[in-house]
């Protein structure tokens, strides 16, 4: 799944939606990597991305992620 994510990143928005390991409840976020330096693997635990509405990096787990899909 990471590897689908990070290529949807590297050229646009995308929206995941996961399970906040604090609270349980779902959250949506808009992530992108595009023109950003960050080199995954598909063995990492997390995703690293650049939150568009947070404007700073956030991670997330990647077994907490729900669904997710390219933003238009």
């Amino acid at each position: 799944m990471i590897d689908s994510i990070v290529s949807a990143m590297k050229i646009g928005e995308v929206e995941i939606e996961y399970t906040s390991l604090i609270s349980g409840n779902s959250k949506k976020v808009v992530g992108t990597l595009k023109n950003k330096a960050l080199n995954q693997s598909n063995t990492n635990e997390r995703i690293v991305f650049w939150d568009i509405n947070s404007q700073k990096y956030e991670d997330i787990k990647i077994d907490t992620i729900t669904s997710w899909e390219v933003c238009k």
